[in-house]
């Protein structure tokens, strides 16, 4: 069980970093020419930048749901937390991909993002740890307190590195902004129906021939209210209906007994 959910987590983390990846060097720091001495200037794309941000708060969150799990880090909601710390960390860095747009009024009633100030200099990196601290402790309030350091290590120490990247006003703007985005991404995730969902322990599986049971005494089903959630996309449930679930039987003749085999 500890194994396959940590490839579910190792699944669920590659895909959020796609998108940060397609627009970031793999390098270990800034080459002496990107540096940003100035509060003005040419726009610094985020490719300038190098990944190590999104991949070490995100592997910090893959930490949190190793089994088991420490006080406030649920399973039944590392999907929803990957999910929004992937939207605010890509909300975050997007003004400095011209290739690439907001999510903003595209994704099911997320608002419009914060806009950048005109003309000033941003470092996208010092950004996204601002915008990932911010969500994380957001997302986690009563996590153990080991955690909440790690958090505050992690911050603490990119944004000291940022610190010798740029000057005061661009690390301050930028960091500014990275929470800007985290605190809309938040708020709206408040409102995805999470809140409402009865509690995991009141849900009654079926019982009978073929029906799930509990393999741990007291455990309970994982996500059996998800259903009750806003979609993340318009319409992303249109036309994919799934063929029915083959028969339970115990037939060694029957397709059940042989898809099981």
């Amino acid at each position: 069980m500890k194994a396959k959910f940590l490839k579910a987590m190792n699944g669920l983390l590659a895909s959020m970093l796609i998108i940060f990846f397609s627009s970031c060097q793999k390098q270990d720091a800034l080459a002496p020419d990107t540096v940003q001495p100035r509060d003005n200037g040419h726009l610094v794309q985020t490719k300038t930048f190098p990944a190590d941000v999104a991949i070490r708060w995100l592997n910090m969150e893959l930490n949190m749901f190793r089994l088991p799990l420490a006080p406030g880090s649920s399973a039944q909601a590392a999907d929803r937390a990957l999910v929004y710390a992937g939207i605010a960390l890509y909300e975050s860095v997007v003004p400095g991909m011209p290739a690439y747009q907001s999510l903003g009024g595209q994704l099911n009633e997320l608002p419009e993002m914060p806009e950048t100030e005109p003309g000033k200099a941003y470092h996208w990196a010092a950004s996204a740890n601002a915008a990932l601290a911010s969500i994380n402790r957001s997302l986690f309030p009563n996590t153990t307190q080991a955690n909440k350091d790690m958090m505050n290590q992690l911050e603490n120490e990119l944004e000291q590195q940022y610190a010798q990247q740029t000057n005061p006003q661009v690390l301050q703007r930028s960091i500014d902004f990275g929470r800007a985005v985290a605190a809309i991404v938040f708020n709206w995730a408040q409102t995805d129906g999470t809140s409402s969902m009865p509690a995991t322990s009141t849900y009654v599986p079926p019982v009978g021939p073929g029906s799930w049971v509990g393999t741990t005494p007291g455990a309970f089903a994982v996500n059996p209210f998800h259903h009750m959630r806003r979609q993340m996309v318009p319409g992303s449930r249109e036309g994919a209906q799934t063929e029915p679930h083959i028969p339970y039987s115990t037939d060694p003749n029957s397709d059940f007994y042989a898809m099981a085999q």
